[in-house]
């Protein structure tokens, strides 16, 4: 829930759950999921496969997804669901993975594997403010109700794809949950761009998720990647599901192209038969005296080896390894007839690759000068605004902690006022579960606030004294309140540092949007700002 005085539509991420009846599609080739059928709630005839029309993809035939303007499926997500893709003014275009019909996996995915598929996006196509609203997905895990992982992007609102995670309301209704910057659009229009993801799936910290663009790691998570509480079902979608809008009637046409969708259990098990052919580099490799043994179309070690050294190349656009996304630069490379005449190269492997945007701390740095914690907790960031001629930050936390002595789970509002750029001149905080006490702490200073929807919500007021602000209301607030809501306002005002130092300790702190955020998480990290209760 976002701070009341920010009248804000975020796109909830409710999702379809639909019967599974219908028959399988003629994959564009062989992909390695479970059959893959078209999504039931799809708009009409907005779902083919078509031969390649760029003349660039990496496979001969496309996937081809096209959402139309004022459409929505009036279809309900299942016969006793509450609503369908008209109540939630959402349209979708997509295909989805049947693994109710192998159970080769459970109803899910391997416990680990790699996923791969290129995307092609038109120069015109409408991501972020380009697009109405709406919360627009392209390639995502799915639960029945929420998505596990998905990569998405707040349309009208942010121009950046997202590597995102979900927390469950039931009914389908979901929150979103961390998110992971992947690329900016802008980058991505008007070409083709090769993903490949690496996922553990584990609903605790050993989850991991890698993301590579274009042959370089740009995104890694570490911890969940199962929606909590809805581990039993996995299944991919991919094509372009925009959830969630004001009106589908203001919904700008959208469309664009996949292709060589894959799942395997090793990195070079992404190839497909286009990479394969892509692959007669390695007669390249061996006219030019770099011995790769027989030319057969197939990813080795020792293919890799000749790419990485057979000629010293130009360091700005020899890529930095071998796989599906690069395997077409090297064979443009070495079949350039300038590439015979530079020197032979010794091969070395490459360094361990570090990605632009991570939760992985350095373990030993990330210790560095941090307090010491009571409590072992792990938050992330969900919803964000920022308002107040850009003066005031909001920031939904969501807070969890591993041993709570009879402390809940919780989500936290965060609000700094910064009139200066790096000051926190105020600071306002509340929670986001709705209260039925608000009669019961209307005398605690603050007490409480409404939000736009008429719930109450508990308050917590500071007063800033030298390095500390401090919350004067807690302990009214805490004589007040039913024990649960009272154990939470205790800890938010007692432990709040606990939040910032597991914070620092997951990396969650460098995902956080705003810079006001993250300076006051890593001062209450290192006690240089405390807060606690009167």
């Amino acid at each position: 829930m976002l701070h009341p005085r920010f009248n804000v539509i975020i796109a909830l991420a409710v999702t379809a759950v639909v019967s599974y009846a219908t028959g399988r599609l003629e994959a564009a080739e062989e992909t390695g999921f479970d059959p893959l059928v078209i999504d039931e709630l799809s708009a009409p005839k907005s779902v083919a496969i078509i031969d390649d029309p760029t003349g660039e993809a990496p496979t001969s035939k496309v996937y081809s997804f096209r959402i139309p303007s004022g459409y929505c499926n009036p279809r309900r997500y299942e016969p006793h669901a509450p609503a369908n893709d008209c109540d939630e003014q959402s349209v979708r275009s997509q295909v989805r993975e049947n693994v109710f019909a192998t159970k080769k996996n459970g109803n899910g995915q391997p416990k680990q594997g790699w996923y791969g598929f290129a995307v092609y996006l038109p120069d015109d196509f409408p991501y972020g403010i380009k697009q109405a609203d709406g919360y627009m997905q392209l390639f995502y895990f799915h639960n029945k109700q929420c998505q596990h992982i998905s990569l998405a992007n707040f349309a009208g609102k942010d121009d950046s794809l997202y590597l995102a995670f979900s927390n469950a309301l039931r009914n389908y209704n979901c929150t979103p949950g961390p998110r992971l910057k992947v690329a900016d659009f802008k980058n991505l229009v008007g070409k083709w761009s090769r993903f490949e993801l690496f996922i553990k799936w584990a609903k605790d910290s050993s989850g991991r998720v890698k993301v590579y663009l274009n042959g370089k790691l740009v995104t890694e998570w570490r911890g969940p990647t199962f929606t909590p509480g809805l581990e039993s079902t996995n299944y991919a979608k991919f094509g372009i599901y925009l959830c969630c809008t004001q009106a589908v009637a203001r919904v700008r046409d959208a469309s664009l192209y996949f292709a060589a969708v894959r799942r395997a259990a090793t990195r070079d098990g992404l190839y497909t038969l286009g990479d394969a052919v892509a692959l007669k580099s390695q007669v390249t490799l061996n006219a030019l005296g770099c011995d790769v043994g027989k030319p057969d179309g197939r990813p080795s070690e020792r293919t890799r080896e000749m790419a990485l050294s057979c000629r010293t190349l130009p360091a700005a656009v020899a890529p930095r390894d071998l796989s599906v996304a690069t395997v077409r630069s090297f064979l443009a490379l070495y079949s350039d007839p300038t590439t015979a005449g530079l020197q032979r190269g010794t091969f070395i492997e490459p360094p361990t690759e570090v990605a632009v945007v991570s939760n992985v701390p350095n373990d030993a740095a990330a210790q560095a000068g941090l307090l010491v914690p009571v409590f072992k907790v792990h938050a992330y960031e969900g919803q964000t605004q920022k308002g107040g001629s850009d003066s005031t930050y909001v920031t939904d936390l969501d807070v969890k902690i591993d041993k709570s002595s009879g402390t809940p789970n919780f989500g936290l509002a965060v609000v700094v006022h910064s009139y200066n750029p790096g000051n926190i001149d105020s600071l306002e905080m509340f929670l986001n579960a709705p209260t039925k006490s608000a009669g019961k702490i209307a005398s605690c200073a603050m007490g409480s606030i409404k939000y736009p929807d008429g719930t109450d919500h508990v308050a917590f007021r500071f007063d800033k004294s030298g390095d500390t602000w401090i919350v004067s209301n807690a302990s009214c607030l805490i004589s007040a309140l039913p024990k649960k809501e009272a154990a939470v306002v205790r800890f938010v005002a007692e432990h709040f540092s606990d939040v910032a130092v597991g914070m620092v300790t997951d990396g969650s702190v460098n995902l956080l949007t705003f810079d006001v955020m993250r300076n006051l998480v890593g001062r209450v990290a290192t006690g240089e700002l405390k807060i606690a209760a009167r």
